[in-house]
């Protein structure tokens, strides 16, 4: 019975792919089923009740019949200004071209909940019973630093491609100085307060750091901001469809 059913499921599969490109409607909008196969003449050799081969080969047509192959190879590749296409640098991966869209936004929000959510549960532990807080803010501000893992690095590789003396440099100086005090408020904070995560109340000196910290913190996005709304830096009207060709407004000299 075993066979049987695995020797059903071969058939089907190899009749399907010898039929997909023959079961077309004519003028008349019927079947043309005189080059339709009578039956299917395969031999098979493999154990599995699937060929491995032919099911490759359907996904590899389904994606060349359609728009889903450029989609998914413009995230590897990218064609220059001649036309040639080569593979997106690492540079620009960190970038996030391959997508369209600057990498860094989609990882700042991280390390921002967490930061000022960690304040936020200090404060709660405070002016209510809530012993499990100041332990769940040791662990948030953790899972900031894990966020910055990202944040930093797509940050830092868009400031290093500034021009020196622009505007967009200059308020990006203010925006990365701000960024990097706030982290190091937070370690500090981090360090102080690990050898009392557990207490039921958050620490004063806690409460303050994370209060110094979160107002750093938004005067840096509040130049990140100025970065993105007023300078345009790297702000596309619409999403190229090459975008090695394309040149954004925040690139631009300034």
């Amino acid at each position: 019975m075993q066979s049987t059913n695995r020797f059903a499921s071969r058939m089907s599969l190899a009749h399907f792919a010898r039929s997909a490109s023959m079961k077309r409607p004519n003028c008349s909008g019927v079947l043309d089923t005189a080059s339709m196969p009578s039956s299917p003449s395969l031999s098979f050799t493999s154990r599995s009740p699937f060929d491995i081969q032919l099911i490759l080969k359907l996904v590899y047509i389904s994606f060349t019949r359609n728009e889903k192959a450029e989609l998914f190879m413009s995230l590897f590749y990218t064609e220059t200004p001649s036309g040639e296409r080569r593979r997106w640098t690492l540079k620009e991966f960190v970038q996030g071209r391959p997508i369209g869209h600057p990498s860094h936004v989609m990882f700042v929000h991280f390390p921002v909940a967490l930061y000022i959510g960690a304040l936020g549960l200090d404060i709660v532990s405070r002016i209510g019973h809530f012993p499990s807080a100041p332990l769940a803010a040791t662990w948030l501000i953790l899972g900031a630093f894990a966020g910055s893992l990202f944040a930093v690095p797509t940050g830092l590789v868009d400031w290093w491609g500034m021009k020196p003396g622009s505007r967009a440099r200059k308020v990006a100086n203010k925006h990365l100085l701000l960024q990097l005090t706030t982290a190091g408020i937070f370690v500090v904070n981090e360090v102080v307060r690990w050898s009392h995560r557990n207490d039921p109340r958050a620490h004063s000196l806690w409460i303050v750091l994370g209060a110094i910290g979160v107002i750093t913190l938004t005067l840096g996005q509040y130049f990140g901001g100025v970065l993105v709304y007023r300078i345009g830096f790297r702000v596309y009207g619409d999403r190229p469809t090459k975008p090695a060709k394309a040149q954004p407004v925040g690139e631009e000299d300034r």
